[in-house]
């Protein structure tokens, strides 16, 4: 198995707006503190302070968990679009466990060690 940070800029997944339901993709940024949404209206109803949880859109994270916190909504002069930056729930740095939620088919016949 493999383990990835959801800051890392190899990877991104389907969030929600947990205020207004508003779904996107957040995106690892390379920073161990921020993930970054691209690509929203820059009339879109997101600010700072929102809380982003996962969507379950996708199948691969149950809908619910919190995964950051919206920390700027940066729209430039004349752009169509916002770039949002949020920072983790989690100190990522700290993590020291991992859990591994899996369905459990994904394990009928296998044999344990």
């Amino acid at each position: 198995s493999r383990a990835l940070l959801i800051t890392d800029s190899a990877h991104a997944l389907p969030v929600q707006v947990n205020r207004s339901g508003l779904r996107a993709i957040a995106e690892g940024s390379g920073d161990i503190d921020r993930l970054v949404i691209r690509h929203l209206a820059a009339t879109t109803d997101i600010r700072a302070g929102d809380l982003l949880v996962t969507s379950g859109l996708g199948g691969r994270f149950p809908h619910g968990y919190p995964v950051a916190r919206v920390t700027n909504v940066e729209i430039a002069a004349g752009d169509a679009f916002a770039v949002v930056s949020a920072a983790p729930a989690s100190a990522l740095d700290r993590g020291r466990h991992v859990l591994v939620v899996a369905q459990s088919s994904q394990f009928e016949g296998a044999i344990a060690p």
